[in-house]
């Protein structure tokens, strides 16, 4: 894998973090049940991206640098979620689907990322919908 590809996964593994710190915060402040419930789904699966990005691709060697999360923690505002929520899916996760396109034998790789899209599309749902 080249150095670009390698990055962009380390950038998307520490955006996760940094949404699953910040779901968190968000549930633990809002005031509607249905957004309590749905952003407790959005700190759960924010973790599972992580490491659903990170491990298999440590498996297949790739070179990871250290990073560093930087992220300013806000009371919850359902605007700022969903916002946050569809640049992560649309801008993070496409660029990794974006970087690996056409690489061989990565089509697996896609399928994760695309099973995570899927999944915060669900949340973003709730959010939008039933809050």
């Amino acid at each position: 894998m080249t150095p670009t590809t390698n990055r962009v996964i380390n950038d998307a593994v520490t955006s996760a973090l940094a949404l699953a710190a910040k779901a968190h915060f968000w549930h633990l402040t809002t005031g509607s049940f249905a957004s309590h419930m749905a952003l407790g789904e959005l700190y759960n699966l924010a973790h599972d991206i992580a490491d659903g990005l990170s491990e298999p691709a440590q498996g297949e060697d790739f070179e990871h640098s250290k990073a560093t999360v930087s992220v300013d923690f806000i009371p919850f505002s359902l605007t700022a979620a969903v916002n946050d929520i569809e640049n992560f899916c649309g801008i993070t996760l496409g660029k990794v689907l974006m970087t690996i396109q056409g690489a061989k034998d990565l089509d697996w790789y896609a399928n994760i990322v695309q099973g995570f899209q899927d999944d915060l599309y669900k949340i973003l749902y709730k959010l939008k919908k039933l809050s």
